[in-house]
């Protein structure tokens, strides 16, 4: 119907933490109700009601609870081996909600996750576009996001328990120079010491200011987190398309052995990615070349 979207079934879906995630034959696929609605120019309301998944790479779909714990589990805030897997943890649905208004350069996100009996996630981001002249272009932007536990956090059994802890904070910032075709980008993420930073990594992938390929912040706790980006793109009008990326990210964590702050046991690192894609626009628009070396 006008200016809005109804689904019912099976479908991808792209939000900041649940989505397709990148570089997979199959993607993470979700089951249930989606509705969107654009409320004149300025506005935008969507709500997913999701009762299963199909993380990526499998080729089933799971409940809920089920579908948490594909992948390994990490330690439990007391140094035991994570074991909420194998449908140990205990949940039905997820509900998602968002609202966008945007208006002359500034954009507001706001998106909440409930999981049920697991957590709920809300999540901010503000944003702010200014052209200096035609061909330059600023941008900044800020992001935060709070966890708490939901129910018995996945089960009654604290050694089964998915989300152990009671609450997570993220925030972050993120400035930008765009010049014709040349991006520059200098971005920061805060994971507080209130308690470690969970999202299914089954789900999707995060979208934080800081996140490069292959690396992941969920499971930290008191981390710091920065990434300068350069990225450059060539039009090749019919023969093609050019994106090139680099980016230097610092990743502040704390000890491998301190779990109740570092779930997966991931050191303090740098990270330099080399991104490259070609997309072909002649006679196919949905052909991409990639490269990727971390």
């Amino acid at each position: 119907y006008s200016s809005g979207i109804l689904r019912l079934g099976r479908f991808t879906i792209k939000t900041p933490f649940m989505n397709p995630q990148d570089g997979r034959m199959i993607p993470t696929i979700q089951q249930g109700l989606w509705w969107k609605q654009s409320l004149g120019s300025h506005h935008l309301v969507e709500v997913y009601g999701i009762n299963a998944i199909a993380p990526r790479s499998t080729d089933a779909f799971f409940d809920i609870g089920r579908s948490i714990g594909t992948y390994p589990m990490g330690r439990n805030v007391d140094i035991s081996p994570g074991d909420y897997g194998e449908g140990k943890t205990e949940s039905d649905f997820v509900l998602i909600g968002h609202y966008r208004t945007q208006y002359q350069g500034l954009k507001l996100d706001l998106w909440n996750y409930h999981v049920d009996n697991v957590f709920n996630l809300s999540y901010a981001q503000l944003g702010w576009d200014k052209a200096l002249s035609s061909h330059h272009k600023i941008s900044l932007a800020g992001q935060y996001l709070y966890q708490n536990r939901v129910g018995q956090g996945g089960n009654a059994d604290p050694s089964l328990r998915y989300y152990q802890q009671e609450s997570a904070q993220v925030w972050g910032f993120k400035a930008a120079h765009h010049y014709r075709s040349n991006t520059f980008s200098i971005a920061y993420n805060r994971v507080a010491d209130a308690g470690r930073f969970l999202f299914p990594r089954e789900w999707g992938r995060e979208s934080l200011f800081t996140f490069q390929k292959r690396e992941r912040t969920e499971g930290q706790a008191d981390a710091h987190n920065l990434l300068l980006e350069f990225a450059k793109q060539h039009d090749f009008g019919k023969q093609g398309q050019l994106r090139y990326k680099l980016g230097y990210g610092f990743y502040q964590w704390q000890d491998v052995k301190a779990v109740a702050k570092n779930k997966n046991g991931m050191p303090a690192h740098e990270q330099i990615n080399i991104e490259v894609c070609y997309k072909l626009t002649w006679k196919s628009k949905n052909l991409q070349l990639k490269f990727l070396m971390a």
